[in-house]
């Protein structure tokens, strides 16, 4: 048994390390997603700059109980106030833009890892309804942008998004079922 355990001491060590039992207490899976994952906020930081105006910035943090959770925790720097803040403090359009800005940092991510794979469209289901009028704006002329070279879709109740968007489809509800109307 000691042979055994000489002869393989450096995959024990290897296995240790890779299990989570080193110095930085991380698995091996929790160190790649947190290394994947800094590409998203990267990505989703340049989104969430244009989109907030340059007020907000994400954050990743160490993790709140260091169990092996390091970076994937994320807060957002108020460049306004100088703070953190969590994201439970956001309003409804606070929130809805930060969400769509880490939507599409993962889609950028993913595109400029893997070989120029595309991801070609994009559906929202609503939130546009948060937004008060000037980031209502701005979240539409992101969306058209990225209307260029991939297909959005944006399933929403909204009035404002009626003018905005060009392509619709309307699904109107009737007794006998609902329609369906396309207008391009």
């Amino acid at each position: 048994k000691e042979d055994f355990e000489k002869d393989n001491e450096a995959l024990f060590k290897l296995n240790d390390d890779l299990s989570g039992k080193n110095q930085i207490n991380t698995t091996f899976e929790t160190w790649a997603l947190a290394t994947y994952f800094e590409d998203v906020i990267s990505y989703a930081n340049n989104r969430l700059y244009d989109m907030s105006k340059g007020r907000y910035t994400f954050l990743l943090g160490k993790g709140k109980d260091n169990r092996g959770q390091k970076g994937l925790d994320v807060s957002v720097l108020d460049s306004y106030t100088g703070k953190i803040r969590d994201s439970s403090s956001f309003s409804g359009g606070e929130l809805f833009i930060a969400s769509l800005s880490l939507a599409l940092g993962l889609t950028d991510a993913v595109t400029n890892r893997n070989g120029g794979i595309q991801l070609d469209s994009l559906f929202i289901d609503e939130g546009f309804g948060t937004l008060d009028f000037d980031t209502q704006e701005i979240t539409i002329d992101t969306l058209l942008q990225l209307q260029e070279n991939k297909m959005v879709g944006i399933i929403s109740h909204i009035e404002f998004l009626k003018n905005a968007v060009h392509s619709q489809i309307y699904v109107e509800k009737t007794t006998s079922g609902s329609k369906i109307h396309i207008k391009s």
